[in-house]
C-alpha cells in the first residue's frame, strides 16, 4: 500500500486490501470453513441440548442464523440478522466458544425480551445494562462443566471489567435462569 492523502482515501484503500486478503485466499478460508463445520456439527447437538436446559420457557428465535469467517480476531454479532463473525484462523476450542458465544446471545435476549419485556424493552442490547448482562451471563454459564465439556476450558472469560459482577454473578446460577435474571437485576440493576 502507498501512502495515502486523507482519512477518505486510506478508508478505500484498506477495504480494498481487505476484499483482496480474502479473495486471494479464498481456497485456504474454504478449508477453513469446513474444518470449522465439522468441528461445530461434532458438538451441535450437546449444544442445542444444554442450551434448551438453560432457556427452559423459551424455544430458539425463529429464523437462520449465520456464523461468517472472519481474517480478524474478533467477533461481533448483528442480531436482528442472527448473524455473527468467527475468527478462520484461531484454536478449535476457540472457535467453538466463540460460535456458543454468539448463539447464546441471541437465546438470551430472546428469552429476556419475552419473559421480561417490562424490564428489557427500552434497553439498548448493544451496549450499556442489558449488553453487560448478557456478557456476564454468558461467562457464567460457558464456566459451568457441561459447557467446558463443549468447548474446552477457558482461562478467563468475559471482559476485564466485567470481571468482579462475573465472580458474584457465579454464586447466583443454580442451572435456573429466572432466579439468575431475578438476582442479578436484584443486586447490579
Amino acid at each position: 500500500m502507498e501512502k495515502v492523502k486523507n482519512i477518505k482515501e486510506f478508508e478505500i484503500e484498506i477495504k480494498k486490501y481487505i476484499n483482496e486478503s480474502y479473495s486471494q485466499n479464498k481456497n485456504i478460508l474454504e478449508e477453513k470453513k469446513k474444518e470449522i463445520e465439522k468441528i461445530y456439527k461434532d458438538k451441535e447437538k450437546d449444544f442445542f441440548l444444554l442450551s434448551n436446559l438453560i432457556f427452559k420457557k423459551n424455544s430458539w428465535p425463529e429464523g437462520k442464523y449465520f456464523a461468517y469467517l472472519s481474517i480478524f480476531d474478533f467477533g461481533p454479532r448483528f442480531l436482528e440478522e442472527k448473524s455473527f463473525q468467527v475468527f478462520a484462523f484461531d484454536q478449535e476450542k476457540m472457535i467453538l466458544f466463540s460460535i456458543f458465544h454468539e448463539m447464546l446471545h441471541f437465546q438470551f435476549y430472546d428469552y429476556c425480551l419475552k419473559h421480561y419485556p417490562e424490564k428489557f424493552s427500552s434497553l439498548n442490547k448493544k451496549e450499556g445494562s442489558f449488553w453487560e448482562m448478557s456478557e456476564v451471563f454468558n461467562a457464567v454459564v460457558q464456566s459451568v462443566p457441561a459447557f467446558k465439556k463443549l468447548h474446552g476450558k477457558m482461562e478467563k472469560l468475559g471482559y476485564p471489567d466485567h470481571q468482579a459482577k462475573i465472580k458474584l454473578a457465579s454464586n447466583f446460577w443454580r442451572g435456573d435462569t429466572d432466579l439468575w435474571i431475578e438476582k442479578y437485576l436484584e443486586k447490579f440493576v
